[in-house]
């Protein structure tokens, strides 16, 4: 993955080259249109150590927001390849639902969240990624349970009242500090009216609560 994100960044930034790695090697690339923008940001999902080692050396922005102890070692790695931590983003993605009272929020979004939870834990029960996801429970809750135990596809669910969600994200933020909220309101097959009421729940509750933050 690293290899190929400096094969994308020479894309951007270099006319023609070529490059000759571990496990790529390329002769003659040459990427047309060019970005508008000088050196176009790269963002990285990284979670782990070595991941987030790499993301520092590089440069890379985080879409992802670790726990506080591994944005320390993002930093570190920052620094020491010169490039000033206050510069670089990180964006902790949440998928979510905003309805009036917590039981209407579960009962609009469940079996759509549910849903969403079983493809993705499948993706992650696939034989490429049994190492990183060793140990972990993949099985997925009944529709009823999924709303008792709060699971979302990449951790907590984040459904509820806006009241209830901004704790959640309070708390959250307290742990694994970020710079952008990603919020997927969009969980598979629910009806766009539910997702229509909850976007308008976020804007009007729960982004004037951070923009004040």
């Amino acid at each position: 993955m690293h290899e190929g994100l400096q094969v994308i960044r020479r894309c951007f930034d270099e006319e023609e080259f070529s490059f000759s790695g571990k496990y790529w090697k390329f002769e003659g690339v040459r990427m047309t249109p060019k970005p508008v923008q000088e050196h176009l940001p790269i963002w990285v999902a990284a979670n782990l150590p070595r991941a987030i080692e790499e993301a520092g050396r590089n440069g890379y922005h985080l879409a992802a927001a670790p726990p506080k102890a591994l944005q320390d070692v993002y930093d570190e790695n920052l620094r020491s390849a010169g490039f000033d931590p206050s510069r670089f983003e990180r964006a902790g993605l949440h998928v979510g639902h905003l309805a009036a009272t917590h039981e209407k929020a579960w009962d609009e979004c469940e079996p759509h969240l549910q849903w969403h939870v079983k493809i993705h834990f499948q993706a992650m029960a696939a034989p490429e990624n049994r190492i990183m996801n060793r140990g972990m429970d993949l099985s997925v809750p009944e529709a009823g349970e999924l709303r008792r135990c709060g699971m979302g596809p990449y951790g907590p669910a984040y459904v509820g009242t806006p009241d209830e969600v901004v704790e959640m994200l309070e708390e959250e933020l307290r742990l694994c500090p970020m710079t952008q909220i990603v919020f997927s309101i969009d969980s598979p097959g629910m009806d766009p009216k539910y997702m229509k009421s909850s976007m308008e729940l976020f804007a009007r509750e729960l982004i004037p609560h951070f923009r004040k933050r």
